[in-house]
Parts: structure tokens; sequence; C-alpha cells
């Protein structure tokens, strides 16, 4: 024991040169250069944190302005079916469903990107529905309609689930076409039910935005006329897509190809605008980008306007 003791205070006689002022005043200098540095470099994570973020918003924004030169049509019963499948596909896989990402995600701070998707959502439940109507059957298809609920909303965090669920529904009612399970109408009354269906869409969607180009609420940028436009814009974009996949064989004179043409341009022309900032400026004041609102809702009734009359070149075959 009293070796233990003798070894211990040796050990504090060592370590005792630590307590003399100069070294304990050097050991405070080196702490204090320590807790510098850490503060330095939590400062520099923070600004860099707060740099990157909003460049990863802007980053993350996946909005097209030109539609793609070919839809493949061959590999599907229906082509438009199949289009709005891939369509989904590609939006969940690779753009992302911004309406459905967390809090922490930059999407989720998008405005455009989701009221985009949704636009093209719209569409696509809304010629589901129409598709249903134009089967021969006695009643609706039971896929096509639980597409189209699926579809008619996807603003929630479960919005993936329901396209996934979407998909599948389309992707059956494509299979039973394909093996000859429905009562389907002629090429030439489908596309003629098309065309009256994305000619009203378009024309209710120029009105809408029309009508927000007429109120009195201006602001240099506001959420809900962002939102519009780019839902119109994902309309008039699905529109475009599912107008592509159009087989040449449904093109039965050469006046019904000249005014798919016609269509074919006027969507691409509606799809291109892509504005940061919406401007929608009062009635005669100077705007130095003009008003975006009223050249979509003009782009739009244009596009329509081309589908009525490829309606009438085509003879306009009425549904039952």
């Amino acid at each position: 024991m009293f070796e233990f003791l003798r070894r211990s205070g040796a050990a504090d006689a060592d370590q005792s040169w630590l307590n003399q002022p100069q070294y304990a005043d050097e050991t405070e200098h080196s702490n204090g250069q320590i807790w510098l540095k850490r503060r330095l470099l939590l400062a520099m994570m923070l600004l860099l944190i707060a740099g990157v973020y909003p460049l990863m918003i802007v980053l993350s924004s996946r909005i097209p302005n030109t539609l793609p030169a070919e839809v493949p049509v061959n590999v599907w019963a229906d082509p438009k079916i199949g289009a709005s499948v891939e369509l989904l596909e590609h939006e969940l896989d690779v753009s992302g469903w911004a309406a459905s990402q967390p809090n922490w995600h930059p999407q989720s701070r998008l405005t455009a990107m989701p009221a985009f998707q949704q636009g093209m959502a719209d569409v696509i439940a809304s010629f589901a529905a129409k598709r249903s109507e134009l089967l021969s059957g006695p009643s609706v298809d039971s896929d096509l309609e639980h597409a189209q609920s699926l579809l008619a909303r996807l603003d929630t965090q479960n919005a993936e689930d329901k396209l996934h669920a979407a998909i599948e529904a389309l992707r059956r009612f494509d299979g039973r076409k394909a093996r000859d399970l429905l009562e389907d109408r002629s090429a030439d009354e489908l596309l003629s039910g098309d065309l009256r269906l994305f000619s009203q869409i378009a024309t209710d969607s120029a009105l809408d935005l029309r009508q927000i180009a007429s109120e009195k609420s201006r602001g240099f940028f506001n959420r809900d006329v962002v939102a519009s436009y780019y839902r119109t814009k994902g309309k008039l974009y699905m529109i475009g897509l599912l107008m592509r996949a159009t087989r040449s064989g449904e093109m039965v004179s050469p006046e019904l190809n000249e005014a798919l043409n016609t269509v074919n341009a006027a969507l691409s022309r509606a799809v291109k605008p892509s504005p940061l900032t919406v401007s929608n400026p009062q009635p005669g004041s100077f705007s130095l980008g003009g008003n975006d609102v009223i050249t979509l809702a003009f782009l739009a009734e244009e596009a329509a306007a081309a589908m009525r009359d490829m309606s009438e070149a085509g003879g306009s075959p009425q549904s039952n």
C-alpha cells in the first residue's frame, strides 16, 4: 500500500507542470482555437445548406416545354392507354411525384410542378372515363372507372400508392383489349370521342384562365395563379401526348392527316411557355413579359379550335 501511495505521489508530481500558469494559458488557448474552428465549420455548413437547398428546389422542378417526337403505338392494344401508363410511370420513377414528397424534400416546396402533374392526371382520368363510355358493353368498365377515381386527387401523401394502383388498372384494361375481351368501337369513333373530349378540356381551361385574368386581385407572385397556369399547361401537355399516340391507320383521309399535323403544331406551341413567375398584370398596364395567363389562354383556344376542325374533317361520328 505504501508503495502504491509513493508511486501515485510521483505521478502527481510528474503532472504538476500542467498546473503552472504558462502551461494552463496555452491549454486554454488551444481549447479556444478548437471551439472557434468548430463554430466556423458549423457556420460554413449552414451557409452551404442555405445556398444549396434553394438551388436543389429549382433543379428538382421538371416541367417539359416540348412534346416527345415519338410515342410508342405498336406495343399497346390501345396506344393512348399505353401512353398514359408510360407517362405515369415516368413521373413516378424519374421525375418524382412532387405532391407526395416529405416536407424536407426540395420538390415539396414547389408550386408549378405538382400543379402540372395534377393537370396531366386530370386529363388521364377524363380520358379513362370517356373510354369507358365508348365501350359497346352494357356498363362502365371497372378498371377504367377505378383508374379514374384514383387519379381524381393526387395531392396527398399516399399519391404514389394511388398512381401504382391506377397504372395497374390501365394495364389490365389494355391486356383485356389485346385479348379481344372487350366490345370496343371502331377507331374513327374512338378518335372522334377523344377529339370532342380534348377540345372541351382545352376550351374550359382557357375560360378558367381568362376568368383569372379578369380578377382584380394582382400580385408579383401569386401561388394560386401559378398553380392554375401550370395545371392548364399539364392538361395541354397530356392532350398533346395522347394525340401523338394516334395511329396512322386512324387517318382515313389526307385531310384528316393534315388536320392532325395542325393539332400537333398547336399543342406544341401551347406547352412551350414555362415562365418562372407567371405574369398577370392589370389590363392596360405595362408588363415587360406580357401577360402569361392570357397568352396560355389564347394558345389553349387555338388548340381547341384545331381539334374541333379535325373532328369535323373526320366526319364526327357520334357515340351512342
